[in-house]
């Protein structure tokens, strides 16, 4: 599933802690969201894989940033509210033990054509996929 997003959010995982989370479904608690600065759209793919004990997702949010340096601490778990294009909104992360991977790359293009910034990747190897947020 590729899903193309124009909003990205982000809040400390710890702030999950009162959400309740289905199988698929995500209900959040007030949670401390704050924008992510991106260019054009951002996209996230989830790839389904079977392995010996049962079904993994592979979920993985690319992003452009607007400047050169991202507002996420190293230190801290992150949580990702999503807006697809579609109006859908989808939670990547949990407070659970499985955390999202966050990495950063600095892009400088050698045509001023082309977009610089910080390239923002987050991915999580899961057994639950993206949760769709219902009451947001």
């Amino acid at each position: 599933m590729l899903l193309y997003i124009n909003r990205v959010q982000y809040a400390p995982s710890l702030h999950l802690a009162t959400s309740a989370f289905g199988a698929r479904r995500a209900y959040l608690d007030t949670v401390p969201w704050r924008d992510l600065p991106t260019v054009k759209l951002s996209s996230v793919k989830d790839t389904l894989s079977l392995e010996d004990h049962g079904i993994k997702h592979t979920v993985e949010l690319k992003a452009t940033l607007c400047g050169d340096e991202s507002p996420l601490s190293p230190s801290t778990d992150y949580a990702f509210l999503l807006h697809a294009v579609s109006g859908a909104k989808y939670l990547l992360g949990s407070n659970g033990d499985t955390q999202p991977t966050v990495l950063t790359e600095l892009n400088a293009p050698s045509s001023a054509a082309e977009v610089s910034g910080m390239t923002l990747t987050v991915s999580l190897v899961s057994g639950n996929p993206l949760y769709l947020v219902s009451n947001i």
